[in-house]
């Protein structure tokens, strides 16, 4: 909600061309590694570290004029161009097109193995950090938290214990994370134009693979976990999204078929329980503040409202 690793080119975009749209989002922001990570390929200047195929996306999306355009004052651009080069970072490099359906019960496959969570924090809970931007509805929402947090039974020694899955059949993209924990890995969907972001994990497809509803395509606990997790809490949590190409944030349970919502509803987890109204956080802002914690406020315990 984002997109890719804190690098020049997503610098440009978040803090320069993303801010002259009004557009501006924490999923494209520092504090959870946004975006696409890994090689670099081409370019200079703002271009410097782009993923490969994201790189290779903004390239055929804008003209030579554009692209220099970006190069010199981002600001510039015009609209169609900022949107072509955003879709390009929100899918991966996978499409410069913004199109994204906006309704519709597209995630069939379960993405969480669920036997080891205990709790989730709410849509738009302040836990974590802000990572908010523009909703599905067009609207933009500021200081609050657009994912779900999710908390484990299992202890941050236990690599691999966890396994994640694609919802939907997508292409797979990933890059580092700045805390250093795992990857952030988004698998994007080109019929529905929306990524699937699963933050922290350790993939275990490679880069650009086609995957199908249902494949495993990572674990948690995320690499790197041992060096930088404090231990202040002692076991494993990650989180979730939906990110649509055109930067929209959306939580997945609006968009869960039947079996899979069953599933978490077993559990005590359902849109209604887990997603705070925009009306409600606007009228109680998190104020910057962002200590919900697992038993608080803004996380729901398993199995709590059953």
């Amino acid at each position: 909600m984002g997109v890719f690793r804190v690098g020049s080119f997503r610098r440009f975009l978040v803090g320069t061309l993303l801010a002259a749209m009004m557009l501006v989002t924490a999923p494209l922001a520092a504090a959870d590694g946004g975006g696409g990570g890994g090689g670099g390929g081409g370019g200079g200047g703002v271009f410097q570290g782009m993923p490969p195929a994201v790189l290779a996306c903004v390239q055929k999306a804008l003209t030579p004029a554009e692209l220099s355009q970006a190069m010199q004052d981002p600001t510039r651009l015009s609209p169609a161009a900022q949107a072509k080069a955003l879709a390009c970072v929100n899918s991966g490099g996978v499409t410069s097109s913004s199109k994204t359906v906006l309704k519709g019960a597209w995630l069939t496959a379960n993405p969480v193995d669920l036997a080891h969570v205990t709790a989730m924090s709410m849509f738009r809970s302040c836990a974590g950090h802000d990572y908010s931007g523009r909703n599905a509805a067009g609207k933009m929402e500021s200081d609050r938290s657009m994912k779900h947090y999710i908390v484990t039974d299992v202890g941050w020694d236990q690599d691999g214990a966890i396994k994640g899955y694609a919802p939907f059949a997508g292409v797979v993209s990933f890059f580092p994370e700045e805390s250093g924990i795992g990857q952030q890995m988004k698998i994007f969907n080109t019929k529905y134009g929306w990524s699937f972001v699963l933050f922290h994990v350790t993939p275990v497809v490679p880069q650009g693979a086609k995957v199908k509803a249902g494949q495993q395509v990572a674990t948690w606990p995320g690499e790197h976990t041992a060096e930088a997790i404090s231990h202040a809490t002692p076991t494993v949590s990650f989180d979730f999204t939906l990110l649509g190409a055109n930067g929209a944030i959306e939580s997945p349970f609006l968009h869960m078929a039947p079996k899979v919502a069953a599933l978490y509803a077993a559990k005590g987890f359902t849109a209604k329980s887990l997603i705070v109204s925009q009306a409600t956080r606007d009228a109680a802002p998190c104020n910057g503040v962002f200590d919900d914690a697992p038993g608080g406020d803004g996380y729901l315990d398993a199995d709590a409202h059953i």
